[in-house]
């Protein structure tokens, strides 16, 4: 579902920044949205809108952090443990993970960094992870957990050397 109504609301929300730097050339890209509102908005329907927006991205930051601190401790911590013979609370774990992330996610938004780096970063780490396993999958391929762990590990390496080796002219190589 994610994957057909993704382009979507990527293509609208494009096409609500466009529309923006058309109409008002001269303001920040940062500051466009909240300028749109408090410029073309009526008074009652601005405060409907900044809390519909900030409603939006709590609601969508709360599920990435839920879904994060799950994975974390039932992926990582969980078969680390198990290996181990130690019993974990995976409650406990999940709510700890969560806050880590939580408190990662703060640190790299401090950073200033563009919301456009951040999520090609983002790609550049998941696409080469996840595309050989599911290529793999889907033409009948079934590789055994330390197979799949190896090639990741194998990946990240790769990836890591490139973007520090590799001039920035040849960064799309990694």
């Amino acid at each position: 579902i994610l994957a057909a109504f993704d382009p979507a609301l990527r293509l609208a929300i494009l096409f609500i920044g466009v529309a923006g730097m058309v109409l008002y050339p001269t303001i920040a890209p940062q500051t466009l949205v909240v300028h749109i509102i408090k410029e073309l908005f009526p008074i009652g329907l601005k405060g409907l809108a900044m809390a519909g927006l900030l409603g939006a991205l709590m609601s969508t930051a709360d599920s990435f952090f839920h879904a994060a601190g799950l994975a974390i401790a039932r992926d990582v911590a969980k078969p680390l443990c198990s290996l181990r013979g130690i019993s974990i609370n995976e409650l406990r774990w999940a709510r700890i993970a969560t806050l880590l992330v939580g408190l990662g996610s703060i640190a790299v938004g401090l950073q200033g960094m563009k919301i456009l780096d951040l999520s090609l970063i983002a790609a550049e780490l998941i696409v080469p992870l996840l595309m050989f396993p599911m290529t793999a999958g889907i033409i009948g391929l079934k590789p055994d957990k330390i197979s799949f762990h190896v090639a990741a590990l194998c990946t990240l390496i790769a990836f890591g050397l490139c973007k520090l080796f590799l001039p920035t002219a040849y960064s799309d190589f990694s």
